[in-house]
């Protein structure tokens, strides 16, 4: 338990959706300890689906939240080579 400081994380060897359940499970858990009936309203990501699914069996009521650097790292891989349009989507991205 993280006795009152940062909760617990694991290393995982293995970057399954099952491994990193697993290893995410241990602060979840942690969690779970100190506030038994709250549940985490939404979690931040990196966008990665085995991320994404590990914490979609973890916390089901909660909504699962892009990083916004991820997000726009997506964007520009999705423009392409087209500068122009990448300027112009990304200078949208950075306003909102």
């Amino acid at each position: 338990m993280g006795g009152g400081g940062i909760l617990g994380a694991t290393v995982t060897d293995a970057a399954s959706a099952d491994a990193l359940e697993a290893a995410y499970g241990e602060f979840a858990q942690e969690a779970h300890e100190l506030s038994p009936p709250s549940s985490p309203k939404t979690v931040g990501t990196d966008g990665w689906e085995g991320t994404q699914s590990a914490w979609r069996r973890l916390c089901p009521t909660g909504g699962i939240i892009r990083c916004f650097l991820h997000s726009v790292l997506k964007i520009t891989e999705r423009c392409g080579r087209d500068r122009a349009r990448r300027k112009l989507v990304l200078d949208r991205v950075w306003a909102v």
